[in-house]
């Protein structure tokens, strides 16, 4: 596997496409600087590749899979992962209507009604904070897109601006 997605055992298809592609444009600019550099990175990660796997006792199906967050990798659906992923699913589409239905407020009003729609939009977003604030990163599902404190922040920050704005336009 050169640069690419780790589930492809020798490369990525879209790396041959590319490697292809910037070699037509080398050629087309006569400077195949870049080319030769980006020719020498893979060769590069093919020698540590094959370094690593030349060492003592590494057996490559013994290597940890990665902790996602939120995402069943295994391939199994049972009982708690259909819920983990209705609760976030749940959650998400709750809030992203509760959105949806301030900006189409704010839109409709236009200047005379605009407030509620914000403040309708901030308090969905502020909610949004608090649930990805309970909920573990495996139930969140799509409010989760970065760390929990991350996430909470964003959420924060973009609710109360939009629920200041809201509670100061005229309504």
């Amino acid at each position: 596997m050169d640069f690419g997605h780790r589930a492809y055992p020798t490369e990525d298809p879209l790396a041959a496409c590319l490697r292809v592609t910037s070699a037509g444009h080398a050629g087309t600019r006569g400077d195949d600087t870049c080319f030769g550099m980006s020719r020498r990175n893979e060769e590069v990660v093919a020698m540590t590749r094959q370094a690593r796997h030349a060492l003592p006792g590494f057996v490559p199906s013994a290597v940890p899979a990665r902790k996602t967050g939120g995402t069943v990798r295994s391939g199994k659906t049972g009982g708690a992962a259909e819920l983990a992923g209705t609760v976030g699913l749940v959650a998400y589409l709750a809030v992203l209507v509760a959105v949806a239905s301030g900006v189409y407020i704010a839109w409709r009003l236009g200047s005379h009604g605009g407030g509620g729609g914000g403040a309708v939009a901030g308090s969905a977003l502020l909610v949004a904070a608090v649930v990805r604030l309970v909920l573990p990163g495996r139930l969140a599902g799509l409010l989760a897109s970065r760390c929990r404190l991350t996430d909470v922040l964003t959420l924060t920050v973009f609710g109360t601006c939009l629920l200041a704005v809201g509670l100061v336009l005229p309504r």
